[in-house]
């Protein structure tokens, strides 16, 4: 850092003094001189003598005097200058440091007004990049293992009970847990988990990354859990083979046998409790444990739906089937307002037939046409068919909402075919809403941008549904492109019973409040729940304890 003018004028100063107390000396010398010879001339014997040794020790007391007092004078003189001029010190040097650091200098900058005005504007900037950190950490708070960063055990439980809450729900949970004795032995008593914890996150999340969905949590100290929705028994066999192997070979801190470090109890389950599937799931692993080496076990269960345990194959022939036959057939829940409990939209949801005439449902069929590649046809029949709806409604003038996937939004083809048809009739596009996922929506935001830019401008209304069923950063409100979003059931499910959900969804209404988001709750089942999301401020409810408004939505559409 360069000297300020300050410091340069002080060392300037007590230079010139001493110089010029040199040269006071010697000029006192040489008079001093002067005169001692001039004496010795006059005088004689012991006078003279006596005369020069006074001049003498006079002289040598004298510059000893001027020294001190020098040294004093040009001491107090710095630490006086250095005293008073020290915030003119400061304010030079903080100067030069504004002027590197700004590349811009503001015009009028000697006005307090101005310069208030850009400490304002500064100030605001900075809040605008902090609210979603700090809404992001208010929503991972309740539902977040602090030290592994995924999922604890309230997550968890919230994600598998908002699964069991849908038709046809079925899947496995799979209890992974290390083993204590082996890991806290005598032996290895200073081995830190967390290491171990997060290499075996890291490699069971690149195992199931291939699935369409799946959910991992902390349950305790040494205990992860996972669910998989609609994993059939043989699938879920060979994924656990796969995680087996995989956490065996889990590079661990020392070396450790992995003999016995892992086990997992595997529970697959269907149209059950989740305290059984639980329970199951943790007798599985306990038989594990007791079997003794590192392995997974799972009881037998014939519980499972005969349609659950096709091949892909048999998917793809059936789906092409329904495409080709027009059997995807249309059923419709109403979003209900939480102020006068009036209609405020209709969700389209939908079934397919099989070739002997039973249903299935959206939650079973679609991650099929997903695998087998034909989500984006299916979403294609859909749209045809809200798009009759919204033809046949036109007196009534109610607005529907219809899932689009992330992949029919990203084709071409298919987002061409969608953008001509909603440019064809303006009046009905602003009649509809197209929901999109929260997760899907977040990690392909700035791919989706183009698309849901061309969408709002057909007069389309987005909504993001799913919100809260993942923990992820929800700047994409600041858009300016999304209208409402709908909570995910697995907050709504209990929530007068759950702090921790309804700290979320305050977090979740504030952010939407600044940006003009209307929040919607999905799944909403009994009057308790409706009570304590109507305190909270949610706009509207949807699920099955709005029976009579589903009544009126039936003769609505008939």
């Amino acid at each position: 850092m360069k000297p300020s003018p300050v410091t340069d004028i002080i060392h300037a100063a007590i230079v010139y003094l001493r110089w010029f107390f040199i040269g006071a000396c010697l000029i006192l010398i040489a008079i001093f001189m002067g005169q001692a010879i001039h004496a010795r001339l006059t005088l004689s014997g012991q006078v003279e003598h006596l005369l020069h040794a006074l001049l003498s020790a006079w002289l040598l007391i004298s510059i000893a005097s001027l020294f001190v007092l020098y040294c004093l004078i040009a001491r107090q003189i710095r630490q006086i200058l250095t005293n008073k001029l020290k915030l003119l010190d400061e304010l030079v040097m903080w100067a030069q440091q504004d002027e590197m650091a700004i590349d811009v200098k503001p015009h009028l900058t000697y006005e307090p007004v101005v310069q208030k005005i850009q400490r304002l504007n500064q100030q605001l900037q900075q809040a605008e990049q902090n609210d979603s950190r700090i809404e992001q950490l208010i929503r991972q708070r309740a539902l977040l293992d602090s030290e592994t960063g995924i999922g604890n055990r309230e997550y968890f439980s919230n994600r598998l009970d908002a699964l069991l809450s849908e038709d046809d729900a079925q899947g496995a949970v799979l209890l992974i847990q290390f083993n204590d004795a082996v890991l806290f032995s005598d032996e290895h008593r200073h081995v830190d988990l967390l290491p171990l914890l997060a290499a075996a996150i890291n490699r069971i999340e690149q195992r199931l990354a291939s699935l369409p969905q799946y959910f991992i949590a902390r349950q305790n100290d040494a205990e992860l859990a996972v669910l998989v929705p609609n994993c059939y028994v043989d699938e879920t066999r060979k994924l656990a083979d796969k995680l087996l192997q995989s956490l065996c070979h889990t590079r661990l801190p020392i070396a450790i046998n992995t003999d016995e470090l892992v086990h997992i109890g595997i529970s697959c389950f269907h149209h059950q409790q989740a305290y059984q599937i639980m329970a199951e799931a943790d007798m599985a692993l306990r038989t594990a444990q007791l079997q003794g080496p590192s392995q997974w076990f799972m009881f037998d269960s014939n519980e499972m739906a005969p349609v659950s345990i096709k091949g892909s194959l048999w998917w793809r022939t059936l789906l092409l089937w329904v495409l080709s036959h027009d059997a995807i057939e249309t059923f419709f829940q109403a979003v209900i307002a939480s102020h006068n409990d009036s209609i405020i939209h209709i969700e389209t949801l939908a079934k397919i037939k099989d070739k002997q005439g039973k249903y299935i449902s959206a939650s079973l069929f679609l991650p099929m046409a997903q695998k087998c590649g034909l989500s984006t046809q299916i979403d294609l029949a859909m749209f045809a068919l809200v798009w009759q709806q919204l033809e046949r409604d036109i007196p009534l003038n109610t607005r529907y909402s219809l899932n689009v996937s992330t992949e029919s939004l990203l084709s071409a083809d298919a987002s061409q075919h969608l953008l001509y048809q909603l440019d064809s009739a303006p009046d009905l596009a602003k009649r509809l809403i197209i929901e999109i996922s929260e997760y899907h929506l977040v990690r392909q935001f700035d791919t989706l941008l183009p698309v849901l830019t061309q969408l709002k401008a057909t007069g389309v209304d987005i909504l993001v549904d799913r919100v809260g069923q993942y923990l992820v950063n929800a700047n994409y409100l600041k858009s300016g492109l999304i209208s409402y979003v709908k909570l995910h059931r697995s907050i709504v499910l209990n929530i007068h019973r759950k702090p921790e959900n309804q700290v979320f969804i305050q977090s979740i209404k504030t952010l939407c409040e600044e940006q003009n988001v209307a929040v919607y709750a999905l799944g909403v089942e009994t009057f308790t729940e409706w009570q304590t999301l109507q305190r909270l401020g949610i706009d509207g409810g949807q699920g099955h304890f709005f029976t009579k408004p589903l009544a009126q939505v039936a003769r609505a559409v008939s």
